[in-house]
C-alpha cells in the first residue's frame, strides 16, 4: 500500500540545498527550502542577514566608531602618534627599517664614522677605477703602460706623438710631400715649372681640346702630313662607301674577295687552323689557358719565384689573425713582447703575482675586511656593538616575529587602542554563543525565541493547530481533498510534499501547421502538430520568471519543410537538430526566467 507523509522519518534539519517534494497544477515539482527561510536569520550567517545591521547595532548598544576595524590595520587609531606612545613604541620616522637597507639613516656619513668606514678607502665599483688616488702607480704596480705611452690599434696611427718624425723613420713622404695616383698630377704645386722642367712649352702644341683647329694652315698641314682633304679622300666615317668604283679599287689593291677570310666569320673559314697557327708561330702548348686559373702552369714554385709571391706555407694569411705563426713565442720575442709582464683579460686578474700586494697597492680591501653591499650588514663583525654605534637598542622595539607578545602590558596597550579583550567582546568564531543574555539579545533584535517561531526542523510538526494552518493557506485537509472535483484552479499556489499515486495531463492536439505556429503552455503541457509546410514556431503564456515550466512536443515530418523556431531556445552545441522528413520526433522545451530563454532538446528521433 502507498505510504503517507506521517510514515516519512522525521528531518532533524534542513540545509538551503534540500529539496521539498510540490504538487503545482498537474505537475510534481520541486521547492528549495531556501524560500521557505526566507525572513529568518540563519545561525550560520552569523548575523550577516539582518536587514538593517545599523539598527541591530543600536539595540545592542554596539557603536562602531568605538572600535578599530581589523582590516583597517590600526589606520583608524584616532592619533597614531599616542598609541604609539602608549604602546611604548617609535614612530617609523624615528626607527630605522629592516627593508630600506639602511636608506634611511639620518646621516649616512655618521652612521660610517661610528663604523669606523671611510668612502675614501675604498675604490667604487661605479667607478671603473677613476678614483684611484694614483693612475701612474696603479698601472707600475700591475706592469701596464699608461695609453699615452702606447700607440692605440683603434686610432690607426692618430695619436703617433709627431707623425712627421714617424714618416721620416719609415722614409715615407706626407700628402702634401708626394703626388697622389689618384690626382692625375693635379696635385702638382705648380703646373707651368713642372712642364718646363720637362722642357714641355704648351705654345709648341696643339691643344687635344681644339681638335687641330689650333693648326697654322690646314692645308699645309696636309701637304706635310700628305693627308688628302675630305674631298681628296676616303672617309672612315664612310666605310669606303664613299669609294668611285668598289670592283675597281679591289682589283687596284690586287685584293681577290676568294682568297680573304671574312671577319664575320671570326676566322671560322680558315683552310687549316693548324695550319694557320703554324704560320702565325703559335703554339697553344705554349700559352695558359685562361679557364685554368694558371693550374697549368709548368712549375708553380718558380712561377711564384718570378713573380716575388711566396705560397700560402710561406706567408701569413690575413684571415687567419697570426694564428699560422711558425712560433708565436719567437714571434713574440722578436716584437719585444713579454706575456710574463701583464695579466690576460680572460683571467679577471687571477694571475696577479700576488692579490693581496695587489689590493695593498691599489688600496682596496679584501671581502674579508669591508662591508659587502649584497649581504645588507649581516657581515658585520658585531652586530651588537654597531647597534650601540648607531644608537639602536632593540629592548626598546616591539620584534615583529612575536606578533605583539612582548608588549609589556597587554591590557594597557588594549585599553590605549580602546580594544576590548576577548572577554570583553563576542568573538566571530562563537556565533554568539558568548552572548551574556541571549533572550535579552533577541529582545533587542525584535527576533522571537525558537519557542515562539516554526522550526525547518521539524518540518511543520510544531503547528499550534494544523486544520487552522490549512484554512489560513487556502488548503484542504484529507475530507475535503477526498471530494476535489476535475476543476479545481490552484492558481500557481505552492503545493508541497504531495503523494500522488497517478496522474495524467491533458494532451493539446495542434495539428497540421504551416506558415506560422503558437504553442500555448496553457493549452497544456504535451503537445502534438504535423508539419505539412515551411512553418515558423512561437511560443507563448510560459510561467512567470522563477517558475520552472516545460512542455513535450511530438512533432511529425518535421524534416519535411524548413521549420524556424524561436531565437529564444538554446540548443545542444548551439545547432538546431536535424529532424525526420517522414516519421515522429520527441521534443523537449523549458524555461526558468518567462521565457526570455528556452532550452530545447531531441529527445526521441524517428520513433518507431
Amino acid at each position: 500500500m502507498p505510504r503517507q507523509i506521517t510514515d516519512l522519518p522525521i528531518a532533524t534539519q534542513a540545509d538551503d540545498a534540500d529539496l521539498l517534494l510540490l504538487r503545482q497544477g498537474l505537475f510534481d515539482k520541486q521547492l528549495d527550502v531556501s524560500v521557505l527561510l526566507d525572513g529568518l536569520l540563519k545561525a550560520d550567517n552569523n548575523l550577516a542577514d539582518v536587514l538593517d545591521p545599523a539598527a541591530a547595532r543600536t539595540n545592542l548598544g554596539i557603536n562602531t566608531a568605538d572600535f578599530l576595524e581589523s582590516a583597517n590595520n590600526l589606520s583608524d587609531v584616532a592619533n597614531a602618534a599616542t598609541a604609539l606612545t602608549n604602546l611604548g613604541g617609535a614612530a617609523s620616522g624615528d626607527v630605522l627599517l629592516k627593508a630600506n637597507n639602511l636608506s634611511d639613516v639620518a646621516n649616512a656619513a655618521t652612521a660610517r664614522t661610528n663604523l669606523g668606514i671611510d668612502t675614501t678607502d675604498f675604490l667604487l665599483t661605479t667607478n671603473n677605477l677613476s678614483d684611484l688616488d694614483d693612475n701612474g702607480v696603479a698601472r707600475t704596480n700591475l706592469g701596464v703602460p699608461a695609453t699615452s705611452d702606447v700607440l692605440i690599434a683603434a686610432d690607426n696611427l692618430s695619436d703617433v706623438a709627431n707623425a712627421g718624425t714617424a714618416r721620416t723613420n719609415l722614409d715615407v713622404p706626407s700628402t702634401t710631400e708626394a703626388l697622389l695616383v689618384a690626382n692625375n698630377l693635379s696635385d702638382i704645386a705648380n703646373t707651368a715649372t713642372a712642364r718646363a722642367n720637362l722642357g714641355i712649352d704648351t705654345s709648341d702644341f696643339l691643344s687635344t681640346a681644339n681638335n687641330l683647329s689650333d693648326l697654322a694652315n690646314a692645308s699645309t698641314a696636309r701637304v706635310n702630313l700628305d693627308v688628302p682633304s675630305n674631298t681628296e679622300a676616303l672617309l672612315v666615317a664612310n666605310d669606303l662607301s664613299d669609294i668611285g668604283n668598289a670592283g675597281t679599287a679591289r682589283t687596284n689593291l690586287g685584293i681577290d674577295l676568294s682568297l680573304y677570310l671574312e671577319a664575320s666569320n671570326n676566322l671560322s673559314d680558315v683552310a687549316n687552323a693548324a695550319t694557320a697557327r703554324a704560320n702565325l708561330g703559335i703554339d697553344t702548348s705554349d700559352f695558359l689557358a685562361s679557364a685554368n686559373n694558371l693550374s697549368d702552369l709548368a712549375n708553380a714554385a718558380t712561377a711564384r719565384t718570378n713573380l716575388s709571391v711566396p705560397s700560402t706555407t710561406e706567408a701569413l694569411l690575413a684571415a687567419n689573425d697570426l694564428s699560422d705563426l711558425a712560433n708565436a713565442g719567437t714571434a713574440r720575442t722578436n716584437l719585444g713582447i713579454d706575456l710574463s709582464l701583464y695579466t690576460e683579460n680572460a683571467n679577471n686578474l687571477s694571475d696577479l703575482a700576488n692579490a693581496a700586494t695587489a689590493r695593498t697597492n691599489l688600496d682596496v680591501p679584501s671581502t674579508t675586511e669591508a662591508l659587502l653591499a649584497a649581504n645588507n650588514l649581516s657581515d658585520v663583525a658585531n652586530a651588537a656593538t654597531a647597534r650601540t654605534n648607531l644608537g639602536i637598542d632593540t629592548s626598546d622595539f616591539l620584534a615583529t616575529a612575536n606578533n605583539l607578545s612582548d608588549l609589556a602590558n597587554a591590557g594597557t596597550a588594549r585599553t590605549n587602542l580602546d580594544v576590548p579583550s576577548t572577554t570583553e567582546a563576542l568573538l566571530a568564531a562563537n556565533d554568539l554563543s558568548d552572548l551574556a543574555n541571549a533572550a535579552t539579545a533577541r529582545t533587542n533584535l525584535g527576533v522571537s525565541a525558537t519557542a515562539d517561531t516554526l522550526l525547518v526542523a521539524n518540518n511543520l510538526s510544531d503547528v499550534a493547530n494544523a486544520a487552522t494552518a490549512l484554512t489560513n493557506l487556502g488548503a484542504q485537509d484529507a475530507a475535503t481533498a477526498a471530494v476535489l472535483d476535475a476543476t479545481n484552479d490552484f492558481n500557481f499556489n505552492v503545493q508541497q510534499e504531495a503523494q500522488l499515486k497517478n496522474y495524467s495531463e491533458t494532451s493539446d492536439a495542434v495539428g497540421s501547421i504551416t506558415g506560422t505556429a503558437d504553442f500555448d503552455f496553457v493549452d497544456g503541457n504535451v503537445k502534438t502538430a504535423t508539419v505539412t509546410g515551411a512553418v515558423t514556431i512561437t511560443f507563448s503564456n510560459p510561467p512567470a520568471s522563477g517558475q520552472g515550466g516545460s512542455f513535450f512536443l511530438i512533432l511529425t515530418n518535421g524534416g519535411s519543410n524548413a521549420v524556424t523556431w524561436p531565437a529564444s531556445v538554446q540548443w545542444s552545441d548551439g545547432t538546431a537538430p536535424t529532424l525526420t522528413a517522414a516519421g515522429t520526433d520527441l521534443l523537449v522545451f523549458t524555461t526558468v526566467d518567462g521565457g526570455t530563454t528556452y532550452y530545447g532538446a531531441l529527445a526521441g528521433k524517428a520513433m518507431a
